[in-house]
Protein backbone atom coordinates (compact mmCIF):
# COMPACT_ATOMS: atom_id res chain seq x y z
CA UNK A 1 0.00 0.00 0.00
CA UNK A 2 1.61 3.13 -1.05
CA UNK A 3 1.61 6.26 1.12
CA UNK A 4 3.64 9.17 2.70
CA UNK A 5 6.12 8.76 5.89
CA UNK A 6 3.63 11.08 7.88
CA UNK A 7 0.47 9.15 6.53
CA UNK A 8 2.41 5.88 7.39
CA UNK A 9 2.70 7.67 10.92
CA UNK A 10 -0.78 8.99 11.46
CA UNK A 11 -1.63 5.10 10.51
CA UNK A 12 0.87 4.27 12.97
CA UNK A 13 -1.42 6.06 15.79
CA UNK A 14 -4.52 4.48 14.28
CA UNK A 15 -3.45 1.09 14.91
CA UNK A 16 -2.21 2.18 18.08
CA UNK A 17 -5.89 3.09 19.15
CA UNK A 18 -7.35 -0.04 17.01
CA UNK A 19 -5.09 -2.47 19.58
CA UNK A 20 -5.84 -0.77 22.80
CA UNK A 21 -9.72 -0.91 21.76
CA UNK A 22 -9.28 -4.70 20.79
CA UNK A 23 -7.44 -5.30 24.59
CA UNK A 24 -9.99 -3.32 26.30
CA UNK A 25 -12.78 -5.40 24.56
CA UNK A 26 -10.99 -8.70 25.94
CA UNK A 27 -12.50 -7.77 29.19
CA UNK A 28 -16.31 -7.68 28.05
CA UNK A 29 -16.32 -11.20 25.88
CA UNK A 30 -18.30 -13.80 26.51
CA UNK A 31 -16.20 -17.20 27.61
CA UNK A 32 -18.85 -19.55 27.49
CA UNK A 33 -22.42 -20.34 28.02
CA UNK A 34 -24.53 -19.83 31.31
CA UNK A 35 -26.66 -22.53 32.69
CA UNK A 36 -29.11 -21.48 36.34
CA UNK A 37 -31.16 -24.55 37.74
CA UNK A 38 -30.65 -26.43 34.60
CA UNK A 39 -31.88 -24.03 32.42
CA UNK A 40 -29.06 -22.45 29.66
CA UNK A 41 -29.44 -18.63 29.56
CA UNK A 42 -29.09 -16.99 26.59
CA UNK A 43 -25.91 -15.32 25.03
CA UNK A 44 -26.99 -12.09 24.12
CA UNK A 45 -26.65 -11.66 19.73
CA UNK A 46 -24.70 -8.26 20.30
CA UNK A 47 -22.28 -10.42 22.44
CA UNK A 48 -18.66 -10.65 21.66
CA UNK A 49 -17.00 -14.08 21.89
CA UNK A 50 -13.64 -14.96 23.06
CA UNK A 51 -13.02 -16.25 19.91
CA UNK A 52 -13.68 -13.58 18.16
CA UNK A 53 -12.37 -10.60 19.86
CA UNK A 54 -8.78 -12.73 20.50
CA UNK A 55 -8.68 -13.22 16.60
CA UNK A 56 -9.07 -9.71 15.89
CA UNK A 57 -6.96 -8.92 18.94
CA UNK A 58 -4.36 -10.74 17.18
CA UNK A 59 -5.01 -9.47 13.78
CA UNK A 60 -4.76 -5.59 14.62
CA UNK A 61 -1.27 -6.82 16.28
CA UNK A 62 0.31 -8.51 13.46
CA UNK A 63 -1.09 -5.77 11.33
CA UNK A 64 0.50 -2.86 13.93
CA UNK A 65 3.63 -5.02 14.22
CA UNK A 66 4.43 -4.56 10.54
CA UNK A 67 3.92 -1.28 9.51
CA UNK A 68 5.97 -0.43 12.81
CA UNK A 69 9.03 -2.65 12.26
CA UNK A 70 8.36 -1.10 8.55
CA UNK A 71 8.67 2.43 10.35
CA UNK A 72 11.27 1.58 12.12
CA UNK A 73 13.40 0.32 9.15
CA UNK A 74 12.85 3.23 7.26
CA UNK A 75 13.61 5.75 10.05
CA UNK A 76 17.10 4.01 9.89
CA UNK A 77 17.29 4.02 6.26
CA UNK A 78 16.27 7.52 6.29
CA UNK A 79 17.67 8.68 9.31
CA UNK A 80 14.62 10.55 10.40
CA UNK A 81 15.60 9.55 14.31
CA UNK A 82 18.87 11.18 13.97
CA UNK A 83 17.35 13.96 12.80
CA UNK A 84 14.31 14.63 15.07
CA UNK A 85 16.74 13.97 18.06
CA UNK A 86 19.32 16.20 17.02
CA UNK A 87 16.66 19.32 16.46
CA UNK A 88 15.33 18.08 20.00
CA UNK A 89 18.41 18.87 21.24
CA UNK A 90 19.15 21.77 20.04
CA UNK A 91 15.75 23.07 21.36
CA UNK A 92 17.32 21.94 25.04
CA UNK A 93 20.25 23.92 24.01
CA UNK A 94 18.19 26.66 22.94
CA UNK A 95 16.25 27.11 26.18
CA UNK A 96 19.69 26.59 28.03
CA UNK A 97 21.31 29.46 26.03
CA UNK A 98 18.59 31.85 26.48
CA UNK A 99 18.11 31.49 30.32
CA UNK A 100 21.85 31.68 30.54
CA UNK A 101 21.41 35.26 28.25
CA UNK A 102 18.40 36.49 30.60
CA UNK A 103 20.94 36.20 33.35
CA UNK A 104 23.77 37.81 31.33
CA UNK A 105 23.36 41.79 32.19
CA UNK A 106 26.40 43.13 33.96
CA UNK A 107 25.24 45.24 36.87
CA UNK A 108 26.47 47.34 39.26
CA UNK A 109 24.77 48.79 42.05
CA UNK A 110 25.74 50.51 46.02
CA UNK A 111 24.95 49.07 48.79
CA UNK A 112 25.50 49.89 52.45
CA UNK A 113 27.40 47.15 54.64
CA UNK A 114 28.52 47.51 58.24
CA UNK A 115 32.64 47.99 59.03
CA UNK A 116 33.82 48.58 61.43
CA UNK A 117 30.82 50.18 63.95
CA UNK A 118 30.12 52.25 60.58
CA UNK A 119 28.61 51.80 57.95
CA UNK A 120 30.25 52.35 54.37
CA UNK A 121 28.74 52.41 51.06
CA UNK A 122 30.10 49.20 49.22
CA UNK A 123 30.08 48.89 45.42
CA UNK A 124 28.69 45.50 44.07
CA UNK A 125 29.19 44.76 40.00
CA UNK A 126 28.13 41.37 38.32
CA UNK A 127 30.37 40.33 34.97
CA UNK A 128 29.19 37.59 32.92
CA UNK A 129 31.65 35.40 31.64
CA UNK A 130 29.73 36.20 28.76
CA UNK A 131 28.04 38.78 27.29
CA UNK A 132 24.44 38.87 25.64
CA UNK A 133 25.28 39.19 22.24
CA UNK A 134 27.56 35.60 22.53
CA UNK A 135 24.45 34.11 23.43
CA UNK A 136 22.19 35.51 21.03
CA UNK A 137 24.72 34.22 17.71
CA UNK A 138 24.23 31.27 19.36
CA UNK A 139 21.12 31.00 19.84
CA UNK A 140 20.75 32.76 15.78
CA UNK A 141 23.08 29.56 14.96
CA UNK A 142 20.88 26.61 16.46
CA UNK A 143 17.46 28.08 15.17
CA UNK A 144 19.17 28.29 11.73
CA UNK A 145 20.25 24.45 11.33
CA UNK A 146 16.77 23.65 13.62
CA UNK A 147 15.31 25.39 10.07
CA UNK A 148 17.04 22.96 8.30
CA UNK A 149 16.53 20.27 10.81
CA UNK A 150 12.84 20.38 10.26
CA UNK A 151 13.18 21.19 6.24
CA UNK A 152 14.97 17.76 6.29
CA UNK A 153 11.90 16.32 8.45
CA UNK A 154 9.56 17.86 6.07
CA UNK A 155 11.21 16.41 3.08
CA UNK A 156 11.55 12.66 4.84
CA UNK A 157 8.10 12.75 5.88
CA UNK A 158 6.97 13.39 2.32
CA UNK A 159 8.57 10.31 0.70
CA UNK A 160 6.44 7.65 -0.62
CA UNK A 161 6.76 4.10 0.41
CA UNK A 162 5.66 1.22 0.25
CA UNK A 163 3.43 -0.39 3.27
CA UNK A 164 3.09 -4.24 4.07
CA UNK A 165 -0.09 -4.64 4.72
CA UNK A 166 -2.87 -4.27 2.03
CA UNK A 167 -6.45 -1.91 2.51
CA UNK A 168 -8.65 -4.47 2.71
CA UNK A 169 -6.71 -5.63 6.29
CA UNK A 170 -7.12 -2.18 7.37
CA UNK A 171 -10.77 -1.51 5.94
CA UNK A 172 -11.87 -4.61 9.22
CA UNK A 173 -10.63 -2.37 11.30
CA UNK A 174 -12.42 0.74 9.61
CA UNK A 175 -9.60 2.39 9.30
Amino acid sequence: MKMTIAEALNLKNSLKSVVSNAQRKMHEVVFGKRTVGGKEEPIPEDALLFEEAYASLGKAMNISNRVNTFLAECNIEFEISETVRQRQNNIALITALEHAQNQSAPTKRFDRDWHDGNYVSVEITYEPFQNKKEFKDKVKALRKTNRALNSKILQANALEINLPVTEKELEEFDI
